[in-house]
């Protein structure tokens, strides 16, 4: 049930929490969410086991705070873990996403979607206007996982899937800007 008032702000932060990320062999995954007290941001980010022992991962940020902003960064969370469920590629879950969503013309949402099989180091994201993921790998130095689309929201647009190859040894880091 939906809360009023002030209660609205942990009961949208509640429905914003991550699933417990998966677990998969030879893989430890942190995360850390600090949110500011009494005030609803658009800062979320999730993991989901998917099938073929690949992991998919999104982070995104919606501009603003308030009640608007924290329903829309659910609603975008949740299209994008449903489209990663249904199999889309991480180009086309933003399209899906961006479809369903609609046109917000006064906020918007950056995005970030990996889907990555830990085993053979694939890796697939598409980047919707989101601060690039890092990462970082032993004797290789530091790459960015570049925008590859438009923002959320405002713009209609496409995104493109782009491919790499992770090392053995590697670090990511995803972050949204906090202020």
């Amino acid at each position: 049930a939906w809360c009023t008032g002030a209660a609205v702000v942990p009961a949208v932060r509640a429905e914003r929490a991550p699933a417990e990320l998966p677990v998969l062999a030879g893989v430890s995954v942190a995360a850390r969410q600090l949110p500011a007290e009494g005030v609803l941001a658009g800062d979320w980010y999730d993991g989901v086991g998917l099938e073929g022992d690949f992991v998919g991962v999104c982070i995104g940020d919606v501009a603003g705070h308030g009640a608007e902003t924290g329903i829309l960064a659910l609603q975008t969370k949740q299209l994008v873990v449903s489209a990663l469920r249904l199999g889309l590629d991480p180009g086309k879950a933003l399209g899906w996403t961006a479809e369903h969503l609609g046109v917000t013309p006064e906020r918007f949402v950056t995005c970030l979607v990996a889907v990555v099989n830990p085993q053979t180091g694939s890796c697939r994201y598409a980047n919707a206007g989101h601060p690039p993921a890092l990462v970082i790998e032993e004797g290789d130095g530091v790459r960015e996982l570049l925008v590859t689309g438009p923002l959320l929201g405002p713009y209609a647009g496409s995104w493109r899937t782009e491919e790499t190859t992770l090392a053995p040894a590697r670090t990511w880091l995803f972050a949204t800007h906090g202020r």
